[in-house]
């Protein structure tokens, strides 16, 4: 009855952070309607002299995710992002990748080689001072060299611009001779409230009105009530209570 983003034993965690989206509520699956119960084993004979009772603030509006809902998910065909972590059911469209969708094909975030670049850009844009190059690239699968893709395999590579070789910019080749040509791209910072390599992170800054630093998260006061941390991503256990959502 009790789902596995929201199990039963958050009620009990000792923390009573009330933003869902932070995953710290104890919360019944959707369906259950007025027959959801909740019980806890106290693990021995207790006088109980009261519980308190916090109630979860409301899912995000279809669309969007994050700790307060601030982020606006692009997913295919206008899908809806899951409300807490921004996952997109049905994929990303072709010009965006990343957490919720929010990323363009066309930029690096906070990762200068494009080492952990995973958009869907496919054709190659480097001029060689000979000639510009401006064609398809080929599949990866098709190539014999070992290499490791963030993506997983070759497979999964596709034929996308990666940088599996460390090499400047991220690359693919051109042609079955492999010859090879770079895929120059813009190196960008992450959007107010995330930072991290893709901007995998979300930022948890003081009362969450302050925005982080794009690389390391880390902020100019202090953090967010209920977490800590030089990143403020540690998340603060306080005194227990009962807080069921």
């Amino acid at each position: 009855m009790w789902g596995d983003q929201f199990p039963a034993d958050r009620a009990v965690d000792g923390n009573i952070d009330q933003w869902r989206s932070h995953e710290h509520c104890a919360l019944p699956d959707r369906g259950q309607g007025t027959n959801a119960w909740w019980q806890v084993d106290l693990g021995g004979i207790f006088d109980i002299l009261r519980v308190e009772i916090y109630s979860g603030n409301n899912r995000c509006k279809p669309g969007y995710f994050g700790g307060q809902c601030q982020f606006k998910s692009q997913c295919r065909n206008s899908k809806t992002s899951n409300d807490v972590t921004g996952h997109c059911p049905s994929g990303c469209p072709d010009d965006r990748w990343g957490v919720g969708c929010i990323l363009n094909i066309n930029n690096y975030y906070n990762d200068p080689k494009g080492t952990s670049y995973m958009g869907k850009l496919t054709h190659t844009t480097h001029n060689s001072g000979l000639q510009p190059y401006n064609v398809s690239c080929i599949p990866w699968i098709k190539q014999k060299r070992y290499y490791t893709f963030p993506d997983g395999g070759r497979a999964e590579a596709v034929n996308y611009c990666r940088n599996p070789s460390d090499s400047p910019y991220a690359w693919c080749y051109r042609n079955f001779k492999y010859n090879y040509a770079y895929c120059i791209l813009d190196s960008m910072n992450c959007v107010t409230g995330r930072f991290d390599v893709n901007c995998v992170k979300e930022c948890h800054c003081s009362g969450g009105t302050e925005d982080c630093q794009k690389k390391n998260g880390g902020c100019q006061t202090e953090c967010a009530p209920h977490f800590n941390g030089d990143t403020c991503q540690g998340k603060h256990i306080v005194d227990i209570y009962f807080g069921v959502a």
